[in-house]
């Protein structure tokens, strides 16, 4: 969330990823937030979820859904170095088990700046942040 936050205030997409078992997930925030995706109370949160740590909840994945997930924010990453202002995939999901794949374009948007308001309300609930 800090980073959505701080990608926010400076008006650029965010880029999350995440695997878990046989699933992967990319996303690209211009307009939301991860505060729209999962709520404010996910800010709050200290369980530890990790492949590498014997966390709370420890989390398998296989390196094909890393590198799925990967690919994407790689390639988001050499469109923003190439100039544009966001990626042209919006958010992709993979279920390798099932075979399944979900791909969503992205529209021209202007860049975050929206949830500036309630990424700082998730993070910081009881204090006013400017």
């Amino acid at each position: 969330m800090l980073a959505n936050c701080i990608a926010a205030k400076q008006k650029v997409p965010y880029i999350n990823g995440g695997v878990a078992n046989f699933s992967g997930e990319y996303s690209q925030f211009t307009t939301t937030s991860l505060v729209d995706k999962y709520g404010p109370r996910v800010a709050q949160q200290t369980t530890v979820m990790s492949c590498q740590e014997d966390g709370a909840v420890p989390l398998s994945s296989m390196v094909l859904t890393n590198a799925f997930v990967g690919a994407f924010q790689a390639l988001a990453a050499l469109q923003r170095l190439s100039g544009y202002a966001s990626s042209c995939i919006e958010s992709a999901y993979w279920n390798a088990y099932e075979n399944e794949l979900f791909v969503q374009h992205a529209d021209e948007h202007p860049i975050q700046g929206a949830s500036v308001e309630a990424l700082n309300q998730a993070l910081w609930p009881d204090e006013v942040v400017q």
